[in-house]
């Protein structure tokens, strides 16, 4: 994709999962690749197979909802790699179905702690290291849950609308410095934490998905880095939905 080598990419929740897909592309496609998040064993894994594509990785360990850990981890991304260019904020927590009253304060704080407050820190401070050159793309995962009500992951549901409000507003504010701030938003995708679920459940998602599978979260991983190329340097504020159909219906 044009734009991206010998660049940097920092990516949040990198460890596995889509996020790992995502720096695996960004590699594939020439860019250096900065592994932020918690699971060292899954993030150092992602770092040597990023680096086996030729380009410079390095995981870095730390959580999105402490804003040490991230100002930690843009010291040491500058001083390896210069400057940051593009940012996924991918990192995210789910929770078990169940309604609204059911939930505590805790699973709350947790949940919106990692979800919502996690994607503003991160945005935080790549913006401030985007804002010295005026130039920068940041992509969040949010989810087509952020897009209409979900029964039984109001929490989660509630924490992806604001990711996508983040997105838009915070584009709005920096349009005409050069960076552009887009959200993605995939439906229910072939992870494995859903490929771990019983063969019934699955199938049950696969039901409820207008084309009949599961999302491949490797096509949402290139979206993610189509987003950051030039081919789509007109695109700012936007919710790029990758649901199968699903917000259609």
């Amino acid at each position: 994709m044009k734009g991206i080598r010998n660049k940097t990419a920092f990516v949040t929740g990198a460890e596995k999962g889509l996020g790992r897909e995502i720096a695996k592309v960004f590699a594939r496609e020439g860019a250096n690749v900065v592994i932020f998040g918690l699971d060292e064993e899954n993030g150092l894994r992602t770092e040597k197979d990023t680096a086996a594509l030729g380009v410079r990785s390095v995981f870095i360990q730390g959580s999105v909802t402490s804003s040490k850990d991230l100002e930690r981890a843009f010291a040491l991304a500058k001083e390896k790699f210069g400057r940051i260019d593009f940012a996924v904020n991918c990192a995210g927590v789910a929770n078990a179905a169940k309604k609204l009253h059911e939930f505590s304060e805790e699973e709350y704080d947790k949940l919106l702690g990692v979800d919502l407050k996690g994607v503003f820190l991160s945005m935080k401070y790549e913006l401030e290291d985007m804002l010295r050159y005026n130039d920068g793309m940041i992509v969040n995962i949010a989810s087509n849950a952020g897009t209409f009500g979900c029964g039984g992951i109001a929490l989660y549901s509630a924490a992806k609308h604001g990711v996508i409000g983040l997105t838009k507003s915070a584009a709005l504010d920096y349009a005409k410095t050069g960076i552009r701030i887009n959200a993605l938003c995939p439906g229910t995708m072939s992870t494995p934490m859903i490929m771990a679920l019983p063969q019934q459940d699955i199938d049950e998602y696969k039901r409820l998905i207008p084309v009949g599978d599961l999302i491949d979260s490797s096509y949402v991983a290139e979206n993610a880095v189509w987003l950051c190329s030039d081919a789509s340097r007109y695109t700012t504020g936007s919710a790029f939905l990758t649901d199968g159909g699903s917000a259609a219906q």
